[in-house]
């Protein structure tokens, strides 16, 4: 309930976005073809239960690929390659459950790249751990970040 107090979710036709509220009432602002009014305040159990169900229910759409690409300038153009670290073998069959699951769901793909950085196992609060890659020496070398936008926006 502290999330909904201190969060307004925005229901647009392509996409639902949440805003983070600082001493303001919360409302959240819904165009939505359930026939719900344009402004919905939080605590009315007649829309709570229907917004509670389209935030459930989202599924953000997989692109193939972002319209958004980045170029990175580095100092000089040697490759930035660090060999693997060595990982227990629990945690090695960790590292290949999660990896097996991105490759399956197309958020990471195989790549051949000159480039490597190592991973890293980070114990979280609740003892499991999240996968990290070690950029430390690759963010040295960086000069520069280009963003280009190809969406046409």
């Amino acid at each position: 309930m502290t999330f909904c107090v201190e969060h307004k979710i925005i229901f647009g036709k392509d996409e639902i976005r949440i805003e983070k509220l600082i001493d303001q009432v919360f409302t959240a602002y819904c165009n939505i073809e359930t026939g719900l009014d344009d402004q919905l305040v939080m605590g009315n159990t007649n829309y709570e239960s229907e917004i509670k169900k389209l935030v459930s229910s989202y599924k953000p759409r997989l692109l193939k690929e972002s319209p958004i690409q980045m170029k990175l300038l580095l100092k000089d153009e040697t490759p930035i390659w660090q060999p693997p670290r060595r990982l227990s073998p629990g945690e090695k069959e960790a590292v290949d459950k999660q990896i097996s699951q991105w490759l399956d769901n197309k958020i990471i793909r195989p790549s051949s790249s000159e480039y490597a950085s190592p991973i890293v196992l980070v114990r979280k609060k609740d003892n499991t751990k999240r996968l990290c890659i070690d950029y430390r020496k690759l963010n040295r070398q960086i000069v520069d970040i280009i963003t280009v936008n190809n969406s046409g926006k």
